[in-house]
C-alpha cells in the first residue's frame, strides 16, 4: 500500500536523471556566458595595454628633449609629460606581468586536466 507522496524507484531514477541533466545544461550555459565574456573582454585590455606601450614611447622619446631645451627649469608641462610617462609605464609592466601569469596559469591548468 503507498501513500499518496509515495514515487516509486522508477519515477525517483528519472527524476534524478532530469535534474542532473537541467544542472549539465546549466553548467554548460554558465561557461559559455564566461566564454563570450573573455572573448569580449580581449580586445579592451589589450586596447589599454597597446596604448599604454604607445604613450610610453612617446613621452619617453619626448621628455629627453624637454628636460634639455628651454623647459629645463621645472615647467608644469614637463611635468605633466614626466606623470604620464610613469604611469603609461607602470601600465605597461602591468601588462607583462598580466600576461606572464595568465600563460603561466593557462599552461598549468590545462596540464593538470590531462
Amino acid at each position: 500500500m503507498s501513500d499518496e507522496g509515495d514515487i516509486s524507484e522508477e519515477e525517483a531514477r528519472r527524476i534524478e536523471e532530469q535534474l542532473d541533466r537541467e544542472e549539465e545544461q546549466d553548467r554548460r550555459i554558465r561557461r559559455e556566458w564566461l566564454r563570450r565574456r573573455y572573448r569580449q573582454s580581449i580586445p579592451v585590455v589589450a586596447g589599454i595595454f597597446f596604448t599604454a606601450a604607445v604613450l610610453w614611447a612617446l613621452t619617453g622619446a619626448i621628455l629627453p628633449f624637454l628636460k634639455s631645451s628651454v623647459f629645463q627649469e621645472s615647467h608644469p608641462f614637463t611635468d605633466l609629460v614626466q606623470k604620464i610617462n610613469f604611469a603609461a609605464q607602470s601600465v605597461s609592466y602591468a601588462g607583462v606581468f598580466t600576461l606572464g601569469g595568465t600563460l603561466i596559469v593557462t599552461h598549468l591548468t590545462r596540464r593538470t586536466q590531462l
